[in-house]
């Protein structure tokens, strides 16, 4: 397994961490599976902070690939997150939306240059919480309980979305960045090195009802 992503409560307060748990962990098995997930098999670990003892002062086991390639794919460049919260609407091109109101956001959409999508709507990137920005048809999984699961959190390949959304200032004039660019230059436009199928998205989904945080999801690519 390798370490993907960790949140603390402190850091992330909106996300429904279970009761008495305030650090969450995702690993995932580094090669591809089959449905839902075609990619990495994800799992989630929700705990408490304070019952982590000392750090192990061993190496863990080096996770195996299926192929080569995958290495390079599945296995994240150490970096650190500084969570922002930001406001964010669903899609009106995923059939997200009831009729009558995509109609509406689509006509003014058509009017102004398509900013809904581009800069209101689903936020791109690595995100927790929120809509998910689907690259495909919506998927909504059900619990166990019978319930409709909620989104916990989007792992993606591009981080910054279609022109620039979310790409810092001081990076816009950057040619390794905005410029003409192959799947190797990914760590100037994926900073943490993820290649999830064709430039895809991982999501992840939880109940928040059951006590156990079942998990489900699925990964799209373009």
């Amino acid at each position: 397994m390798v370490g993907v992503l960790q949140l603390f409560a402190r850091d992330v307060p909106e996300l429904p961490f279970p009761e008495r748990c305030d650090l969450l962990q995702v690993f995932w098995c580094p090669n591809d599976h089959q449905a839902p997930w075609w990619g990495p098999r994800p799992v989630t670990v929700w705990r408490q902070a304070a019952e982590i003892g000392e750090p192990r002062t061993e190496p863990p086991p080096a996770p195996r690939f299926d192929e080569e390639l995958l290495a390079n794919d599945y296995v994240p460049i150490p970096c650190m997150l500084h969570p922002e919260q930001v406001t964010e609407y669903p899609q009106c091109d995923r059939d997200v939306l009831p009729g009558l109101l995509r109609h509406r956001v689509e006509q003014w959409d058509a009017q102004h240059d398509e900013q809904y999508n581009y800069a209101l709507s689903s936020a791109p990137g690595t995100k927790v919480g929120g809509y998910p920005l689907w690259i495909q048809d919506p998927f909504e999984p059900v619990c166990e309980c019978g319930r409709t699961m909620e989104h916990l959190l989007t792992i993606a390949t591009d981080e910054f979305g279609t022109k620039g959304r979310w790409l810092p200032l001081e990076d816009r004039d950057n040619p390794a960045i905005v410029g003409p660019h192959t799947i190797i230059d990914r760590d100037a436009w994926a900073p943490h090195g993820l290649m999830l199928g064709d430039v895809g998205s991982l999501y992840l989904f939880t109940c928040t009802t059951c006590p156990h945080r079942p998990l489900a999801g699925t990964e799209q690519s373009t």
